[in-house]
């Protein structure tokens, strides 16, 4: 099934994409350059105040379509490509003139779990799960260079080192709440 991303409006100045590619929500490169052409429409349109980036289903977003990248390569494409259209995403996200905020809705893995950090502000449902993937690879981008960790600062006052440690595997919303990876918990979807 070919993924979409829908686009919706909440009053005049919010609007969501919300990825719906089911069942990871992966974002393979026809997704990714869906998204990245509605990011660009919706920073030129200054009635837009405030973006929501949520997924439909049980998962906010799965990352790169890794498949993809592997036909690729099976076919003589050059490694990475995937990888770094897919940090030239992340930067568009990171860089988009209004406040994004990720509403995370279910299973947030790997690269959904980068998008979900390039956001301003994280929401999570008390249906999200985190899970670190391919934390040593590195991901291009053409204005911020190479992406070597995932790990957001600390909230100021936390406690916490600058960069704390997120190990391959699985988080649970109330730690990511705990090192403020998440900024708020939320009942529902």
């Amino acid at each position: 099934m070919s993924g979409t991303i829908h686009v919706t409006r909440v009053g005049d100045h919010v609007a969501v994409l919300e990825i719906d590619n089911p069942p990871r929500n992966t974002l393979g490169r026809t997704m990714r350059a869906t998204c990245r052409a509605l990011l660009d429409t919706l920073a030129a349109d200054l009635s837009v105040r405030a973006l929501v980036l949520t997924g439909r289903g049980t998962a906010f977003c799965s990352g790169d379509d890794l498949r993809e990248e592997f036909e690729a390569v099976a076919g003589g494409g050059t490694p990475g490509a995937n990888l770094l259209d897919f940090g030239r995403l992340l930067d568009q996200v990171e860089s988009f003139r209004a406040p994004v905020i990720a509403a995370i809705n279910g299973w947030c893995v790997g690269g959904g779990l980068e998008l979900a950090l390039c956001c301003d502000v994280r929401l999570a449902s008390t249906a999200a799960r985190f899970v670190c993937a391919g934390r040593n690879r590195l991901v291009g981008g053409p204005s911020k260079g190479e992406r070597v960790s995932i790990d957001p600062p600390a909230p100021a006052g936390s406690g916490l080192p600058a960069s704390p440690s997120l190990r391959a595997g699985q988080c649970g919303r109330r730690s990511s709440r705990r090192t403020g990876r998440v900024c708020r918990r939320a009942h529902g979807s």
